[in-house]
């Protein structure tokens, strides 16, 4: 605090020697510049070293990071699930399929479509009607109406690997990958839950499965 003083008491003197006041400024010689300066050089030379409080920070040492992780071990992970045992069967979903004709009448079409909605069944068709799908989705929404939540589809393998051969028939399959014995269809100008009732009654195999979608037409034993 000495040495500061003496440094502002020189600056203080340099500026005095500089100002004159109330006449015209004058300029200190050279002398008194030298003098000045020599006396700021000694109150620095006096002035105490800096101690180590006021150093900077050293900087923090940052250890070895490995450059990649370490390898996940699959074999290890496919040891832990090699005695898990898979199922000998998967499990079957059981499929309503109802094959339809555009060419059928509207008020059946529209029939169908609501009870196969109610049961959550598919409507299925053979082609595409004059090879366009824009005229099959126009003639789709016309059956189904503007917010028609029934399920449909075009698949004509289906056709051909359920027999299908005329409209509407209905066929109940225990599954996707049908095989005989694995499905059962029902043909003619009936309604769904005609159908379905008649499956129940003649064919005891399937009649758990045609229950639950009697069930869902709201139909009773």
């Amino acid at each position: 605090m000495r040495s500061l003083s003496k440094i502002m008491a020189i600056s203080l003197l340099i500026m005095k020697s500089t100002i004159v006041v109330g006449g015209e400024p004058t300029w200190p010689d050279i002398k008194s510049i030298d003098a000045a300066r020599n006396r700021t050089k000694d109150a620095f030379s006096q002035m105490p070293a800096p101690t180590t409080a006021g150093k900077a920070p050293a900087a923090p040492v940052i250890q070895d990071i490995p450059s990649k992780p370490a390898g996940i071990d699959m074999q290890s992970i496919a040891n832990q699930y090699q005695n898990i045992q898979q199922p000998a069967v998967l499990p079957r979903q059981t499929r309503l399929l109802v094959f339809v004709s555009l060419s059928m009448p509207q008020e059946s079409l529209k029939r169908l479509a609501e009870d196969a909605a109610r049961a959550n069944a598919v409507l299925v068709l053979r082609g595409l009607v004059n090879d366009s799908m824009q005229q099959t989705l126009r003639a789709v929404k016309t059956i189904l109406g503007e917010k028609g939540t029934t399920a449909w589809e075009i698949d004509p393998p289906a056709f051909i690997r359920y027999g299908v051969a005329a409209a509407p028939t209905y066929v109940l399959a225990r599954h996707a990958n049908d095989s005989p014995g694995d499905f059962v269809a029902v043909e003619g100008d009936v309604t769904l839950g005609y159908a379905l009732n008649f499956i129940s009654r003649q064919r005891p195999a399937f009649s758990v499965q045609a229950d639950e979608f009697r069930g869902r037409l709201g139909m009773g034993d």
